[in-house]
């Protein structure tokens, strides 16, 4: 059953590499961006690959996404969260 859809990206490329749900339906998605304007990051990327998280709410809203990186090539390949959040 699709729940809800979405788009999630900045102005370069990205890629969505794991999906992982917590016990309250908030939906957290891990990948790598090239993005310097990806959607509620609270720091700017680079023109390098950045890690993201992204977090969804139970009904499909972005909450927050984290960006982090240097001045290299990151990329998250992998996401779990327990029952909680964590």
């Amino acid at each position: 059953i699709l729940d809800y859809g979405s788009y999630l990206g900045g102005s370069s490329l990205e890629w969505g590499t794991s999906v992982a749900v917590d016990g309250a339906g908030r939906t957290y998605v891990a990948g790598y961006t090239y993005s310097t304007d990806f959607p509620l990051a609270s720091n700017p990327g680079n023109y390098y690959s950045d890690a993201f998280v992204a977090i969804y709410s139970e009904t499909g809203t972005l909450l927050k996404s984290i960006l982090t990186g240097g001045t290299a090539f990151e990329k998250a390949g992998g996401i779990a969260v327990d029952s909680s959040g964590t």
